[in-house]
């Protein structure tokens, strides 16, 4: 369900923007760039830090990213099957 999340996002912020297509698509190009650097330059990292067989997460958000660190809690948890123990909080 991560891309239903992903999706349901990217739809959100083109509808808030609906009426300014160019400006969409440039969003789109930076978004995509982003997405393309952190797998270019991090796979690395990220698989480092997977292999280290952490049992514990915790994922960090306020205001509107308090849904995000929700969502990345409950991927984590789930795509681990429960052996990584997810929580998510504010950062108050």
């Amino acid at each position: 369900m991560t891309s239903s999340y992903t999706g349901m996002l990217l739809a959100g912020i083109l509808l808030a923007r609906i009426r300014e297509p160019a400006a969409c698509a440039a969003a789109l190009k930076t978004v995509a760039g982003y997405a393309r650097k952190c797998i270019n330059f991090h796979t690395g990292d990220i698989r480092r830090i997977a292999g280290t067989g952490f049992k514990r997460a915790v994922f960090w958000g306020s205001g509107s990213f308090y849904g995000t660190a929700t969502e990345a809690h409950l991927k984590l948890e789930g795509l681990t099957d429960g052996k990584v123990i997810c929580k998510r909080d504010s950062y108050l």
